[in-house]
């Protein structure tokens, strides 16, 4: 039998049918309405980092996630590390020079088992570099890129950027 679920609820307790009520330290000092306590909340790690929203001429460029881990097989920003150089990054994974514009609010993401605080970096589009690209990627109008299949922080970016333009 279990007397937590069905007699000895912290909201409603039946201490008159508990078989266990002449051994309850909760009956006896009279604190039912104290007891049982309810567990502590593990804390939720938190995550952070930066979405690269490279655009150009009405297009924003969104990178083939892998197909394991969050988001797995979905298109999404391209993301580095807090403090990482974002200009460095777009010339090293996909040849193309940008100019940082301003930063756009922080946007928290809530996962079962971490939250994730995203920096969103736009970045305006310059030129294509003379080098080798590999990475999987393409460029999309904003119609596109949200009918595409993408994880729900990034249509919200997107979102606000179609409101923004407006």
């Amino acid at each position: 039998m279990d007397l937590g679920a069905t007699l000895c609820t912290r909201s409603r307790p039946a201490c008159g049918r508990c078989p266990m009520q002449t051994d309850c330290v909760a009956h006896a000092q009279d604190r039912t309405t104290e007891l049982p306590v309810s567990k502590p909340r593990k804390a939720i790690p938190q995550k952070t980092t930066m979405m690269l929203i490279v655009q150009n001429n009405g297009e924003v460029l969104l990178e083939k996630r892998q197909s394991t881990g969050i988001w797995g097989g979905l298109w999404s920003f391209p993301e580095i590390t807090l403090g990482e150089d974002p200009v460095a990054a777009c010339a090293a994974r996909y040849g193309i020079a940008v100019r940082p514009k301003a930063l756009m609010p922080l946007l928290n993401h809530v996962f079962t088992h971490f939250r994730l605080a995203i920096t969103p970096q736009p970045l305006q589009f310059i030129k294509t570099l003379p080098q080798v690209n590999e990475q999987q990627h393409v460029w999309l109008n904003m119609d596109d890129a949200l009918g595409a299949a993408i994880p729900t922080p990034v249509r919200k970016l997107l979102g606000k950027m179609r409101e923004a333009s407006e």
